[in-house]
């Protein structure tokens, strides 16, 4: 039996309207903590942008894909604005993301195999992706 993947489109900031980053993975938890523990190069890094202020997910890659090349070219006020809409205080959305995680340490911990998840499908990270074409 094939399992079903999720993808996420999220947004990075560095601080209340600060810096952005719109993203797309499939693993949404070890992400976070990589930009949060600065193992991405490229535009996050520099600038700080590690807080996790707003998700969406689907198990279709390809509308992940086009949500994400879609936000990349919005203008920054529809981007607060769609933060604002779910997360008016701009918190953190990966603090308390996964139930055995203290906050900034993955749920997930790296073995010689890959990612080891203790969550597994308990994470509340998200609450569906939307359908409208925006």
């Amino acid at each position: 039996m094939a399992s079903t993947v999720t993808y996420y489109v999220y947004i990075v900031a560095n601080k209340r309207n600060g810096t952005l980053y719109v993203g797309v993975t499939n693993d949404l938890v070890r992400l976070v903590y990589q930009h949060k523990n600065n193992e991405h190069e490229g535009f996050t890094k520099p600038y700080g942008v590690h807080r996790l202020v707003w998700d969406e997910s689907t198990t279709d890659i390809h509308a992940a894909l086009m949500r994400d090349k879609q936000m990349k070219k919005w203008k920054r006020q529809r981007k607060k604005r769609l933060i604002e809409e779910k997360n008016p205080d701009w918190d953190d959305k990966y603090e308390g993301m996964c139930p055995v995680s203290d906050g900034f340490l993955p749920c997930a911990g790296m073995t010689r195999g890959g990612w080891d998840d203790p969550c597994e499908g308990m994470c509340p990270v998200s609450d569906g992706f939307p359908t409208a074409q925006e």
